[in-house]
């Protein structure tokens, strides 16, 4: 009986350790933030789309100082997924200087933090 078990543990190891779901890669780090788009919608606000390689976890985005949120999300890349376009919503387009800056920490190792910033003039 111990013997059995022994030889059983020791399949279930190997099958473990030879499974596609035990070395599946892990999502990659973020590398690299860049503006995608900036334009004012029939709906008079201000929308502005970063491009994003890499997976995050942690976003943060302002316009004028004032948090803004997520707007829409959208996948770069098919199987796998290596990045995303994130845009967002900036409110009322008003005449005027306006900074913008967006983070993002990656959400695995190395756990790396990436910045954008950016001041848009709309006249």
């Amino acid at each position: 009986m111990k013997r059995t078990l022994r030889v059983l543990s020791v399949v279930c190891i190997l099958l473990i350790a030879f499974s596609t779901t035990a070395f599946a890669a892990p999502a990659p780090p973020v590398s690299s933030a860049q503006f995608y788009d900036a334009y004012i919608g029939d709906d008079g606000n201000v929308y502005i789309a970063v491009e994003v390689t890499g997976y995050g976890s942690t976003r943060r985005a302002t316009w004028d100082g004032n948090t803004v949120n997520d707007y829409d999300i959208e996948y770069i890349g098919s199987s796998p997924v290596t990045g995303f376009i994130y845009t967002y919503n900036c409110g009322p387009a008003t005449i005027g200087s306006h900074p913008f800056t967006f983070s993002i920490t990656s959400s695995n190792y190395p756990w790396n933090t990436v910045n954008l910033s950016a001041t848009f003039t709309i006249s």
